[in-house]
């Protein structure tokens, strides 16, 4: 199921302005695309880090890493992974509720989010083509 996936880390912080000043500034990463509440950077031509601003009262503050599933249908993962015994958490907050435990950002993109068997948050996450395409275009410019 997420053998094809690809893993971006994902980074809690308190302050993302302060934190990409870090990550672009100090570690030399690329910006790709900001948002509110997060900055995705590149480092090299496959890896990923989002940079993120937790949503208060939602556990996120423990998410590790995203799983991106590149033209996949982000239901039938959630539909085979929750057959599997998943329990996929589900928000109810104004900007950031979830339908089908799947979320939609402004930008476009999908995500679903569960815990492993340690207590950490992982979530799935399907990029629209237009945006993955865009993404793909700035990570290798």
């Amino acid at each position: 199921m997420l053998r094809a996936a690809r893993a971006t880390a994902t980074i809690p912080v308190d302050d993302v302005q302060r934190a990409k000043a870090f990550y672009e500034g100090t570690l030399g990463l690329d910006v790709v695309l900001e948002g509110e509440g997060f900055v995705l950077l590149a480092a090299g031509e496959e890896t990923l880090v989002i940079l993120y601003q937790p949503v208060p009262g939602s556990g996120s503050d423990r998410t590790l890493a995203a799983f991106t599933l590149n033209g996949s249908d982000l239901t039938s993962a959630v539909t085979e992974l929750d057959a599997r015994g998943v329990r996929f958490e589900d928000y109810d907050r104004p900007g950031f509720r979830t339908e089908g435990h799947i979320v939609e950002d402004p930008s476009g993109m999908h995500s679903a989010f569960f815990r492993d068997s340690e207590g950490n948050i992982l979530a799935i996450d399907s990029i629209p083509d237009e945006l993955r395409t865009e993404l793909e275009r700035k990570i290798r410019a």
